[in-house]
């Protein structure tokens, strides 16, 4: 089963789970002001995922190796989604469409 992105007008599948502690997964879910039923705030299932597209750079744990900093797909403890809307520039570099990449950049 492919999850999509829950972030409303976001149509990119895979992402990150939502998180267990309760009120780290309640800030997510006020940051991306989903509505549900009866003009409640959504809340998310077990296998709802927000894709990174919604966290900044810097929400990522980043890797050095050599001359060479790597940047995994893994979120920062404590990330929450900050970027929302379509006019978001997206960087050749990121990651795209819930796919796993390693990204390099050579470190002066």
């Amino acid at each position: 089963m492919v999850n999509y992105c829950c972030v409303p007008g976001c149509n990119t599948h895979g992402g990150f789970k939502f998180p267990s502690d309760a009120y780290l997964r309640l800030q997510w879910a006020q940051a991306i002001k989903r509505e549900g039923p009866n003009n409640q705030l959504w809340m998310p299932s077990s296998n709802s995922v927000v894709c990174d597209w919604h966290f900044n750079s810097t929400d990522f744990v980043k890797f050095s190796v050599e001359k060479f900093e790597v940047r995994r797909r893994k979120l920062i403890p404590g990330s929450i989604p900050t970027i929302f809307g379509k006019t978001k520039e997206r960087k050749e570099d990121e990651c795209t469409q819930g796919k796993f990449k390693i990204i390099l950049a050579v470190i002066n």
